[in-house]
């Protein structure tokens, strides 16, 4: 996010906004078994994953306990980008360019609100960045209707079963 002031606008104290970073990663998780080496999730990041914790990890917010509102990629990234369940966004399977019924599955409204149109309409931030896999709706250019500003290419991958482990029958 850029870093602004509200200098100028009325009822707002002239303070400098935070720059505020949101990262999701995909399978990223912790083991079921720690070596034994590692006594807790803070040695195992420090030492398999020096950069991660230098850099993030040791300053950054971490939750401890946490559920789940939906397991699949769109649902759960509609619902991390909105505050609501999958069920009310009718963003329930993960799209894909080509599902296998031939009707594609419904892309996230642009109506409903998303971090990015709050940052942008509530918290007056001027510049909203995404950067990333999108999977909401089937192009990136869509972005700017849900209040993010996109510096992410157009996808030519859709996170296919088993994309990534650089098969032969794996789409590129």
């Amino acid at each position: 996010m850029e870093n602004t002031t509200n200098a100028g606008a009325p009822n707002q104290p002239n303070v400098s906004k935070p720059n505020i970073i949101f990262i999701t990663v995909d399978q990223l998780r912790f083991p079921m078994h720690l070596p034994k080496d590692t006594p807790n999730v803070d040695a195992f990041v420090a030492k398999y994953m020096p950069n991660l914790y230098n850099y993030l990890w040791k300053d950054g917010v971490k939750f401890s306990n946490y559920y789940t509102a939906a397991s699949d990629c769109t649902a759960s990234r509609a619902t991390i980008h909105t505050g609501l369940y999958c069920y009310q966004t009718y963003s329930m399977l993960t799209l894909i360019s080509e599902p296998p019924n031939g009707l594609p599955q419904p892309s996230l409204d642009p109506a409903f609100p998303t971090i990015g149109r709050l940052m942008r309409e509530e918290a007056q931030y001027k510049v909203t960045p995404y950067f990333g896999k999108w999977h909401l709706s089937y192009q990136v250019s869509d972005l700017e209707k849900y209040g993010y500003t996109s510096y992410t290419p157009n996808q030519d991958y859709w996170g296919y079963a088993g994309q990534g482990m650089a098969t032969d029958d794996t789409p590129a």
